[in-house]
């Protein structure tokens, strides 16, 4: 009988544990089709980037991605195993980077492990390690910051999904740029959205106060659970409520009383209980790091010399420490201000735990709250209708300035005495983290969630290059006697460009460039042009595409554009405004001892048939400019 009564316990456990995730939770468990990481990461990369979705291919709004040949913009359907439009890529690996199972949580092999980071300390040391008692697990995981670059560590077959690494997103966008057929490219452009939407995930996560916390929440009573019970009120906080169905907002955005009726202000309109808020962009990624003093893992990690990728600001500036306040500011990383400003279950009121306790935690502090006035019994109990529609009234502690102001920081509960003063060991543990409190919560957090990861994405499509042409009027040419009838292959064997970098605040370093040529074959082509100059009908369906050898650089001047001649080793076609893609593969300041390598990509118009045996290829205007947007 014991037994049965210990096993049966376990396995309520193991519900409990099973139905709770580590990440803003995706409830598979009702209506809504997607989860809360899958819709944050949709808000963000249609309304917020610099990314567009373009049903009509003519939409220069699409400029950045039509200039990677995506022409549709995030409407374009790509195929990997599936069919999936651009934006469907990105949901998709946000939802598939909290991959693993119960048994991948115990045995610290989920990908959820490595999803925390605790801005106060060290980041080799600021993953979760925390010691759940019932039944007794100990967790742990990488820093998510450390875990979102670390190729090599994400590489071990342990791991759910794989290598989703930024270094690895840009090596899919390479291997996308300079895929040699149609369905190559597709698949490793879907690769590269799908590793956007798993970096992604990981920056939501630090608008969780748990997760910048060590504080694991393997039980499923918090801000994340109600979040993916309550999807409604993302699209109150985000989207415009004169665009919105009426209906919906009286339902889901207005306050409504005790029986149900929707509460009217002095002029008779409805009282909004959620507002459409303001998502701002960060400015940590414009921030110059010269005399910053970042934790050393940026510059040398784990003392290997390679520096980390400037994305990990987003995340951790390292200017939040200890005896420190908190900060609002959208010059600190996300996980800074998400600890600083907001309590996770296990650390309310936790300043006074001893520096070395898993759940210390100084901010927010006593002394910026409104605490005083319960322990001194002069807060007003105020109505709030919970999800059973039975009013209760609860005493709400307010977080002040300096940091962010939160109406509902943490309520008291049933057992808080005020009179103890805070003197019992257990004095915090009776207060409560439930839905009045998230309420108060996501009007802040969704919206940085949001801009934060909007800013990730457009700094993964920053950089520019300009192309000119070259001093000499020709700059691209063709061997008609080189080409192989048997297998109709075709090409350019030179062509020349001017390159100049045009990324802001930005510069080149040491690297390559290479030219990708887009084209498609003519029919029937003869070497002696008796085929007839070419037309459209006489191209072949599908395009194909080449690459030239490779030329290391040393830099790349944002003044002055630098002449360089391409020899494509393997044949491209030349013939009739072809669009040709020149691609440069270079470091950056930001990284200077690291093996990855920026990827930035222009086009230009090239030629017309040349009545004699070779090709010469033309400017059709003497002075084109061209640019895009890559890595």
């Amino acid at each position: 009988m014991k037994a049965l009564k210990i096993t049966c316990y376990i396995l309520v456990l193991i519900v409990l544990y099973s139905n709770s995730a580590f990440a803003w939770k995706t409830n598979k468990g009702n209506a809504v089709k997607m989860g809360t990481h899958e819709r944050l990461t949709e808000y963000a990369v249609t309304n917020y980037t610099h990314l567009k979705r373009c049903p009509d291919q003519d939409d220069s709004n699409c400029d950045i991605l039509k200039k990677i040949g995506l022409t549709f913009g995030l409407d374009e359907i790509l195929t990997w195993g599936q069919k999936k439009e651009v934006w469907k890529w990105l949901i998709l690996g946000a939802d598939r980077e909290d991959a693993g199972t119960l048994i991948n949580m115990v045995t610290n092999s989920a990908r959820f492990n490595n999803h925390f980071h605790n801005p106060l300390k060290d980041w080799e040391s600021a993953g979760l390690s925390e010691l759940i008692a019932l039944p007794p697990f100990f967790l742990e995981g990488k820093s998510s910051l450390l875990w979102a670059q670390d190729s090599d560590y994400q590489s071990d077959p342990k791991w759910p999904e794989g290598d989703w690494t930024w270094e690895k997103t840009r090596e899919y966008y390479y291997a996308a740029l300079t895929g040699a057929t149609d369905a190559e490219r597709q698949a490793f452009f879907a690769r590269m959205f799908k590793g956007l939407g798993h970096q992604a995930h990981l920056l939501q996560d630090k608008a969780v106060p748990a997760h910048v916390r060590n504080d694991a929440h393997p039980l499923p009573w918090h801000i994340e659970k109600w979040m993916a019970d309550n999807p409604n009120v993302m699209r109150c906080l985000i989207e415009d409520h004169q665009t919105l169905d009426p209906s919906f907002v009286l339902d889901s955005c207005v306050q409504k009383d005790e029986n149900g009726n929707i509460v009217l202000d002095e002029s008779g309109n409805p009282v909004l209980k959620f507002k459409q808020v303001e998502v701002i962009k960060p400015e940590v990624l414009s921030m110059d790091t010269t005399d910053m003093i970042l934790d050393p893992s940026y510059t040398s990690y784990y003392g290997t010399g390679r520096k980390l990728e400037k994305t990990s600001l987003l995340t951790d500036t390292d200017q939040y420490r200890v005896g420190d306040s908190p900060s609002a500011s959208y010059s600190i990383g996300l996980a800074e201000y998400t600890n600083g400003n907001f309590f996770s279950p296990d650390t309310i009121f936790a300043e006074t735990k001893d520096p070395d306790h898993r759940h210390f935690s100084p901010n927010p502090s006593r002394a910026i709250t409104n605490l005083s006035e319960l322990e001194s019994n002069n807060i007003i109990p105020k109505t709030f209708v919970a999800e059973d529609g039975i009013p209760d009234g609860i005493k709400c502690i307010k977080k002040n300035a300096p940091g962010e102001e939160v109406d509902c920081l943490v309520r008291a509960g049933y057992l808080t005495d005020p009179s103890n003063n805070g003197e019992s060991a257990i004095y915090e543990r009776t207060f409560i983290l439930d839905a009045p409190s998230h309420e108060s919560y996501v009007k802040h957090l969704v919206p940085r969630a949001i801009g934060y990861s909007a800013a990730l994405i457009d700094y993964f499509f920053r950089s520019k290059l300009e192309i000119s042409p070259p001093d000499q009027y020709v700059y691209s040419i063709i061997d008609g006697g080189d080409i192989d009838l048997d297998d109709n292959t075709q090409y350019i064997r030179l062509l020349k460009a001017k390159v100049r970098n045009d990324t802001p605040d930005e510069e080149m370093l040491a690297g390559s460039l290479v030219a990708v040529t887009k084209y498609k074959k003519i029919i029937g082509y003869q070497p002696d042009l008796s085929s007839g100059s070419p037309t459209a009908e006489m191209r072949e369906a599908e395009f194909s595409y080449s690459v030239s050898a490779p030329i290391e650089i040393a830099s790349l001047s944002s003044t002055d554009p630098e002449e360089f001649t391409f020899d494509f080793l393997k044949p491209v076609v030349s013939i009739h405004y072809q669009l040709n893609w020149l691609k440069s593969k270079s470091r950056r300041r930001a990284m200077p001892n690291k093996t990855i390598k920026v990827i930035n990509k222009i086009a230009i118009q090239t030629g017309y048939a040349s009545p004699k045996g070779s090709i010469l290829h033309q400017n059709r205007s003497k002075n084109p400019r061209s640019s895009t947007q890559a890595d």
